[in-house]
């Protein structure tokens, strides 16, 4: 087995998520005293806030440039999210006729940090009044973290919208948001 190429893996969508490197993941918060003010502070620190406010960035340039009116804000929103992990050099096979491939001993989902949670969370907080109105508006999660050639996330959401079909009583339909370009059926 080898590791998943993320960019691959958007081709088997019919539309296409936002790729952003990395994968930070947000932290408990401390309770912190100083000079008689107390506060709570993101144990993650910079390299959390950094890397939240590059994917928040990116997810308002994405809806700037892809539409302008967000019919999705104020539903209900199911991000869906795919966390990839380079696999340390220990399980990767140089053998030849294998190289590149994870070694037998290796478990085919990785193990380790960062918790899906944590990374759900802070991708909650990134796409607070972007992607969803605030992150109590998330309904759902389907996350997944797999073994990738580099670290990163894929994400993309849909949205619980009212179809009003047949008289004032409603249907409701998850739908991919429009941010995410359609690139027909896979």
């Amino acid at each position: 087995m080898k590791p998943l190429d993320p960019h691959e893996f958007k081709y088997y969508l019919s539309y296409e998520p936002l790729w952003h490197p990395g994968v930070q993941s947000q932290g408990s918060k401390t309770l912190v005293s100083k000079g008689g003010r107390t506060w709570m502070m993101e144990s993650g620190g910079n390299p959390l806030r950094d890397w939240r406010d590059a994917l928040r960035n990116r997810m308002a340039l994405l809806v700037e440039t892809e539409i302008s009116d967000r019919p999705w804000m104020g539903c209900a929103v199911k991000p869906h999210l795919r966390i990839y992990i380079t696999p340390p050099k220990s399980l990767v096979s140089t053998r030849k006729g294998s190289e590149g491939k994870l070694v037998p001993r290796a478990y085919p989902v990785p193990m380790q940090k960062p918790d899906v949670d944590k990374v759900e969370r802070a991708i909650g907080d990134a796409g607070a009044g972007i992607w969803w109105k605030d992150d109590s508006h998330i309904t759902g999660w389907n996350s997944t973290r797999v073994w990738g050639t580099e670290t990163g996330i894929l994400v993309w959401f849909e949205y619980l919208e009212a179809n009003y079909i047949d008289g004032p009583s409603p249907v409701y339909i998850w739908r991919t948001a429009p941010i995410f370009r359609f690139k027909g059926p896979r």
